[in-house]
């Protein structure tokens, strides 16, 4: 199987289905592959610092999740990227962040536009499931900036009534990414409404309504599978 094309070669057995019905491989705080014991730390975790001087060395560990770069993800097969958004009000940089910070999302999203250009039967989610320290003005920013990167390829999620699109009618249609965005700012610290941003981005998802990615929190095989078999057969 070649992993960087997976879905064109298998075309024909997915045109006709949801999304919904496709097993998409995805990755875990996937930016967080560039992080090191010299990486800036956040203050999204006070309690590891008490490990200083420690907590470069132990935390840069513990916080960095995968050793391939987003694009090199891709290219292996991952098609669902988890994005983690911190807002560094030092820089007023948006980078991604596991604890500490790792690349900067626009540069990162470069690297992800690329990928769709050159691969054009294969789709992207992009899932920003925590965005921290962000004002409404800095996420409008930061979606319209997306909105410039991916243009017409990004696809709007279904009416409440709609079925989910299936892979055909995402590839014909040329809307291959998706970005999904968190309903919960309260969570982390940031302050906007994602209704609101639905007005002016209509193409926004929403990261627990529209992108479920249930997580097990294990590296057993079989308990994931057991998990996940739960988790999906609850909707």
């Amino acid at each position: 199987m070649d992993l960087e094309n997976w879905m064109e070669c298998l075309k024909d057995e997915l045109h006709d289905q949801k999304l919904s019905e496709i097993v998409i491989p995805g990755t875990h705080d996937s930016g967080s592959y560039c992080i090191t014991r010299k990486s800036k730390r956040t203050d999204l975790l006070p309690n590891l610092y008490c490990l200083n001087p420690l907590v470069d060395v132990v935390g840069a560990t513990w916080s960095r999740t995968q050793d391939y770069s987003i694009a090199d993800q891709l290219c292996l097969g991952v098609r669902y990227i988890d994005l983690r958004v911190f807002l560094d009000c030092d820089t007023n940089i948006k980078y991604l962040v596991h604890g500490f910070e790792a690349g900067e999302l626009l540069k990162e999203l470069e690297g992800v536009v690329k990928f769709v250009e050159n691969h054009p039967g294969e789709i992207v989610i992009l899932d920003m499931n925590h965005i921290y320290k962000c004002s409404n003005s800095d996420v409008c920013l930061m979606l319209k900036q997306m909105e410039e990167m991916f243009g017409d390829k990004l696809c709007p999620p279904s009416a409440p009534d709609s079925s989910v699109p299936t892979y055909g009618e995402m590839i014909d249609s040329g809307k291959k990414v998706i970005v999904a965005v968190t309903e919960k700012p309260e969570m982390f610290m940031s302050q906007y409404q994602h209704s609101s941003l639905k007005c002016q981005f209509s193409w926004v998802w929403s990261s627990e309504t529209n992108v479920v990615s249930p997580w097990a929190n294990t590296t057993d095989i079989s308990t994931l599978r057991a998990y996940l078999e739960v988790s999906f057969s609850l909707g």
